[in-house]
């Protein structure tokens, strides 16, 4: 499955033209009706190939949502990650005395920054929320333009931080059951058009403009030469027909 996407494209192209003009060229349909292929089956065949395009680029659109829900999480988190440390070094400088060692214990920042986005997230919010509680920390943040209505914003940042990280998840599981449905409809529409073009390899060897029609490249013709031992060391041609690997 990893040549899986350079193969779906060609794949849901070559079988729609196939099973398109198998069904509505009358020669070819009478020819390969007696192997199961009357009109039902070429309508049940291009319902295949059109479930796995459908498939296809539904995938592609959550994919795509996937990334950008990434994006959009990872430009939250370096923007409320740059004000947090900002902050810090602000409240380091303000309550870097002996006596303010309380002070530090209580929005958190003698700790080492946390690493990943749940614990950066709680660091931020202690910070943020012991200020607003503890008016003394305010009063004397406030001297330096931090007031109470920007620590507010901070704490409206985390939460929308978090949202982002929620719809991330959402677009996560959304892509990995479009990743599968993609799998799945790849899978029986290969099986399908692989079948079709065995049965339309033998009804049509000896009418390779069928084949043609169909999109299908008849077998490949191999000249082979063999060394015979004789008296006379002769050789001699062995014409050998081998058919494509993608049938067996």
């Amino acid at each position: 499955m990893n040549a899986y996407p350079k193969k779906i494209i060609p794949l849901i192209g070559d079988s729609l033209i196939g099973f398109t003009n198998a069904k509505d060229n009358e020669i070819i349909l009478n020819r390969i009706v007696g192997k199961g292929y009357n009109c039902a089956k070429m309508d049940e065949l291009l319902g295949i190939n059109a479930q796995a395009d459908q498939k296809y680029h539904n995938f592609e659109v959550k994919h795509g949502e996937r990334i950008q829900a990434a994006l959009d999480l990872e430009a939250k988190r370096t923007e409320e990650m740059n004000y947090y440390t900002n902050d810090r070094k602000l409240a380091f400088h303000i309550f870097g005395g002996q006596q303010d060692l309380a002070v530090r214990s209580q929005l958190g920042i003698d700790l080492s920054l946390k690493e990943g986005l749940n614990g950066f997230i709680e660091q931020a919010q202690q910070f943020y929320e012991t200020i607003l509680k503890k008016k003394e920390i305010l009063s004397r943040l406030d001297e330096f333009a931090m007031t109470a209505e920007k620590v507010q914003e901070r704490l409206n940042g985390l939460t929308a931080l978090r949202v982002l990280f929620d719809i991330l998840e959402v677009k996560k599981g959304l892509a990995a059951i479009a990743l599968k449905e993609r799998t799945v409809s790849y899978n029986t529409l290969r099986v399908a058009w692989h079948k079709f073009k065995t049965v339309c390899l033998i009804v049509f060897a000896k009418k390779q403009e069928h084949l043609k029609l169909l999109n299908i490249n008849p077998p490949a013709v191999r000249v082979r030469t063999n060394k015979r031992t004789s008296s006379k060391r002769s050789r001699t041609a062995e014409v050998k027909v081998e058919m494509p690997d993608d049938i067996e």
